[in-house]
């Protein structure tokens, strides 16, 4: 007994594999020990943005807990690539790993352009040719500009032309009773 107390080593530390995948703006980095066994710790992701000649490189990182093997994060827009590092435990039993890049795809949003004036007489815009039709047409500005549904247009529409109608059907009766 005493031989194997002299003898005894330490638990030498078994290889980790970090890889990533990503969903839209999340990345998720998964750690598996050579051994299979649990693993716990944390991972630290890093992102750097793109670079152009107005755009400076900029960094990110954050630190994650290893829950059930993962992590994920949330990548700031304007990062482009990230990797992933898994940091270890205290204990010194798994490791660390690096994962390879990975790219983000940049969502670029772009705000609706102000929509331009649009002539309500009917003429044309400035070198259109076009009278009376398309974007000269006052009712296409209205359905274009107003934000109300295209349906509800249509039957607030119909129903001006119903008593625009009727109107005129209630005057001429008129007029042909005084007239006699």
């Amino acid at each position: 007994m005493l031989t194997a107390m002299h003898e005894w080593t330490g638990v030498s530390a078994v290889a980790s594999t970090t890889s990533l995948s990503v969903q839209e703006r999340t990345v998720t980095a998964r750690v598996v020990a050579a051994d299979r066994g649990d693993v716990a710790g944390t991972v630290t992701f890093t992102g750097q943005a793109a670079t152009s000649a107005l755009v400076r490189a900029s960094a990110w990182s954050v630190q994650v807990l290893v829950s059930r093997g993962g992590a994920s994060v949330v990548v700031p827009a304007g990062i482009r690539t990230v990797t992933a590092q898994y940091d270890g435990y205290r204990d010194q039993l798994v490791q660390v790993s690096n994962s390879d890049a990975v790219t983000l795809a940049d969502v670029v949003v772009t705000p609706d352009p102000e929509p331009s004036p649009v002539p309500t007489d009917g003429t044309s815009q400035s070198g259109t040719g076009q009278t009376g039709t398309g974007q000269s047409d006052p009712g296409a500005a209205s359905l274009a500009t107003s934000g109300q549904s295209p349906v509800l247009i249509t039957a607030a529409s119909m129903l001006a032309a119903l008593l625009l109608v009727a109107g005129a059907v209630l005057l001429i009766g008129r007029r042909r009773i005084r007239n006699g």
